[in-house]
């Protein structure tokens, strides 16, 4: 039996891949992301339109597990992501400048699926490096 780390990091390395239709696969029909902008619609379809919009973005993304922790059904993770900004972002032009960042987010799994997550992205970071603020 798959341990909810595995499960975390399986999350991981399908966005790294850019396999949308697994990490689908790992989340409940009707996942709760409480990161996600409220104009995007719930459950998977709204994390299938934010992932869409951030690998036209960020094409060449990448995410790289840096910890994981899991006790009962949740997951903290600490995840760095990087990328270059490739198409519009956040009504921002193509830079081509390299991100760097860091991603934490908190995973609740029930019966094998991320049923819930938590998410702080270092934005501001984000936004400076592709050049949409000082730096």
């Amino acid at each position: 039996m798959t341990g909810n780390a595995d499960i975390a990091r399986g999350i991981y390395e399908a966005l790294s891949a850019h396999d949308l239709d697994r990490m689908m696969s790992m989340m409940s029909e009707d996942i709760v992301d409480h990161e996600m902008a409220s104009e995007m619609p719930p459950g998977r379809e709204g994390v299938q339109r934010w992932f869409d919009t951030l690998f036209a973005a960020f094409p060449d993304m990448t995410a790289s597990v840096e910890d994981i922790i899991c006790e009962g059904d949740r997951c903290a993770c600490r995840v760095r992501m990087q990328g270059s900004h490739q198409g519009e972002f956040m009504g921002i032009p193509a830079t081509r400048n390299p991100v760097d960042i860091e991603v934490y987010d908190i995973l609740r799994l029930e019966d094998g699926m991320v049923a819930e997550h938590w998410g702080l992205t270092d934005d501001a970071r984000m936004m400076r490096q592709i050049g949409a603020m000082p730096g």
